[in-house]
């Protein structure tokens, strides 16, 4: 686990966190932010959530082109090749400081990050052997590193009115030239 402070530009933080802040970005509910927890039928565990990037490739949209300079600055920051998914998310306020369920992105090998588009006090958990192994406080325009693998979740805050970050989860391979390596080895080879 890793967390580097000031990860961008002032200036470019700045308007990542008045485009993902203004009345015009494109939000979508997600009734369950932490995907897949059925057992959870709290009223906190909801949220909102952008995708700039996932097994389709990059969306065509304004707000993807603006995040990905971050995305890329992400990708060599922690020496990785592909970018398997990046989206926004943002939680809203909860009374309590609302634990969402723990969970993992994806079950393979990958690096995760989340940079943390505001202050808030809605922590990030992450786990080991089940428990509680380190809480980190959001400070804006900081990026947490760690294996994507792990169990992990995170709060809805109290004291602030949101908790915005970018979550995306990377991998050291490069995909596609592997994937067409393959291929191309699988293929009969053509006499001229």
């Amino acid at each position: 686990m890793k967390i580097i402070k000031n990860f961008v530009n002032k200036t470019y933080h700045s308007e990542i966190h008045d485009l993902l802040n203004g009345i015009s970005f494109p939000w979508y509910y997600n009734h369950d932010i932490s995907y897949g927890n059925k057992k959870d039928n709290s009223l906190y565990n909801f949220g909102f959530s952008h995708v700039f990037l996932d097994e389709s490739g990059f969306r065509k949209s304004l707000e993807t082109s603006f995040i990905q300079p971050l995305l890329f600055n992400i990708m060599d920051a922690i020496n990785c090749y592909t970018i398997i998914r990046a989206r926004a998310d943002m939680t809203m306020a909860s009374p309590n400081n609302y634990q969402h369920p723990p969970h993992v992105d994806f079950v393979y090998k990958n690096i995760s990050t989340i940079f943390y588009v505001n202050d808030s006090d809605g922590d990030t958990i992450l786990y080991k052997n089940k428990k509680v192994f380190k809480k980190i406080t959001p400070v804006k325009n900081s990026l947490l590193i760690f294996d994507g693998d792990i169990l992990h979740t995170g709060c809805s805050p109290t004291k602030y009115k949101n908790r915005i970050l970018i979550n995306s989860n990377y991998r050291r391979e490069k995909w596609v030239l592997k994937k067409i390596s393959i291929v191309l080895l699988k293929m009969p080879s053509i006499k001229i």
